[in-house]
C-alpha cells in the first residue's frame, strides 16, 4: 500500500522491539498481511506464500511465575540444592525469568549463562570446570540437556532433572532423580521419569525434598537411641561376666527394658516433626 514502509527498513525495529519482550520473559506473536485477488495461488510447492506481507505487529504474551516458586528456589538454595535452567528459549528471556524467581542476580557474572551452541563447542575438561557455577543454559537442545546431567553426575552431585516435552526425556532418564509433570508432561517422559508431579508445581518437590530429609532425619535418631540403650546394657552384662559378677538382669528385665524403655521413645523420635 502507499506510504509503507519497506521490510528492509523496518526489521531493525522489529527485531529491536522482539528483544526488548523477550528480556521481560514474555512469548511473542507477530502478525501480518496479504490481499488475494480472487484467482491469485495461496499455496506454492505445497505450503502457504509467505511473500509481500504487509506487517501489523507484535503480540506479546507473559506467562507469569508462580507466586510460590521464588520461596521455594530460596528453600532449596538455603537447603544446599543448586538450581540450573535448562531451557530453549533465548539468552534474555532465560535471564529475566531467572531474575523473577531470585536465581539471577546482579551480582553474577555472564560466564554462568551458556547457549547451547557454546555449550557443545566447549570439551568436557573445560566444562567440569564451570558446570557447578553454570545457573542458565539456554537455546538448548535434547542432547545438551542430557550432556549437562552427565557432566554434573561425573562431578558425584547426585542429579534431579524436571521436563514436560518428550525432548526432556533423554535427561530425565539420565538423571537419578526424573520428575515429570502430570498434567502438561507427555506419556514419554512420564514413562522414563522416577516421579511424576501432579499438580505441576516447582513448589511440591520442594516439600518432598523437607519431607524426605525428616524421615530420614528421624530414622537416625530412633537407630541411635536404640544403639545407645541396648550398648549399655550389653556392656553392663558383658562386664559382670567378666568380673564372676550376678547376673544384672533377670529375663524378665530384658523384656521390661525392650518393651517400654526402648520402644515407645523410639516411636516418638520417629514421628518428630520437621525443622529447619
Amino acid at each position: 500500500p502507499e506510504g509503507q514502509v519497506p521490510a528492509a527498513d523496518m526489521r531493525p525495529a522489529i527485531e529491536e522491539q522482539l528483544l526488548a519482550y523477550q528480556n521481560q520473559a514474555m512469548r511473542t506473536l507477530g502478525f501480518a498481511y496479504r490481499v488475494l485477488e480472487d484467482d491469485a495461488p495461496v499455496f506454492e510447492d505445497g505450503r502457504i506464500i509467505r511473500k509481500d506481507l504487509v506487517y501489523l505487529g507484535i503480540a506479546a504474551i507473559s506467562d507469569p511465575v508462580r507466586d510460590d516458586v521464588p520461596q521455594a528456589v530460596k528453600d532449596c538454595m538455603d537447603a544446599g540444592i543448586r538450581i540450573k535452567i535448562v531451557t530453549g528459549d533465548t539468552p534474555g528471556t532465560a535471564r529475566e525469568i531467572g531474575r523473577q524467581i531470585g536465581l539471577w542476580t546482579e551480582e553474577d557474572t555472564p560466564d554462568r549463562l551458556m547457549t547451547g551452541v557454546e555449550f557443545e563447542q566447549t570439551p568436557d575438561a573445560e566444562l567440569l570446570d564451570r558446570v557447578m557455577d553454570l545457573k542458565i543454559m539456554c537455546r538448548a537442545r535434547p542432547m545438551d540437556k542430557e550432556r549437562l546431567v552427565k557432566l554434573l553426575q561425573k562431578k558425584d552431585q547426585v542429579v534431579a532433572v524436571t521436563g514436560d516435552g518428550t525432548n526432556d526425556a533423554p535427561a530425565l532418564k539420565q538423571a537419578d532423580i526424573g520428575v515429570a509433570m502430570g498434567i502438561t508432561g507427555t506419556d514419554v517422559t512420564k514413562n522414563v521419569a522416577d516421579m511424576v508431579l501432579a499438580d505441576d508445581n516447582f513448589a511440591t518437590i520442594v516439600k518432598a525434598v523437607k519431607n524426605g530429609r525428616n524421615v530420614y532425619a528421624n530414622i537416625k535418631r530412633a537407630i541411635q537411641f536404640l544403639l545407645s540403650g541396648n550398648t549399655a546394657g550389653i556392656l553392663t552384662v558383658l562386664y559382670a561376666s567378666l568380673m564372676g559378677l550376678p547376673v544384672p538382669f533377670a529375663a524378665v528385665h530384658l523384656l521390661f527394658i525392650n518393651l517400654l524403655t526402648d520402644s515407645l521413645p523410639a516411636i516418638a523420635l520417629g514421628l518428630e516433626p520437621h525443622t529447619d
